[in-house]
């Protein structure tokens, strides 16, 4: 099932740009939390990448809530880069950081959040952890990166 979305939470920016980070359901109460992937059966290393100014969602308390779930059950196969001061839409180093971006479903330019240094702090870093993490977990010849 997906979680509902409360869009009478939507707000915007003075630039008239939407900020959707709480207009999600409560994750951690049904009927919200039945929409969780079940990474407590993964088997495989989770890496989450997520910036602490995101405006798009609440990227570092959902990656935390599931890191809690597979704690739970005693899962340690996952790690977790949160980034102070970078927005969404954490790509590639040395790629533009957005201001907003257009959502089709909502039909508005979305806000991201984030501030130009800090952003490019993270998509550097972690781009470089990325590399490493599949390096290690999916083999050295499967990850080549020009960058």
């Amino acid at each position: 099932p997906c979680a509902d979305m409360v869009m009478a939470k939507m707000t915007f920016t003075s630039e008239d740009f939407a900020v959707s980070r709480n207009i999600l359901e409560d994750l951690t109460v049904e009927p919200g939390s039945l929409t969780w992937i079940q990474l407590e059966k993964a088997r495989c290393p989770i890496m989450f990448v997520a910036g602490e100014d995101d405006l798009s969602t609440p990227a570092v308390d959902q990656a935390k809530q599931a890191i809690a779930r597979m704690k739970a059950h005693g899962k340690d196969n996952y790690t977790l880069l949160s980034y102070p001061g970078a927005g969404h839409l954490i790509e590639p180093p040395y790629t533009p950081h957005y201001k907003a971006y257009f959502m089709q479903v909502f039909g508005t330019y979305m806000a991201a959040g984030g501030n130009p240094k800090d952003h490019a702090v993270a998509q550097e870093d972690s781009w470089f952890k990325i590399l490493d993490f599949f390096r290690k977990h999916v083999g050295k010849d499967a990850v080549k990166s020009k960058l």
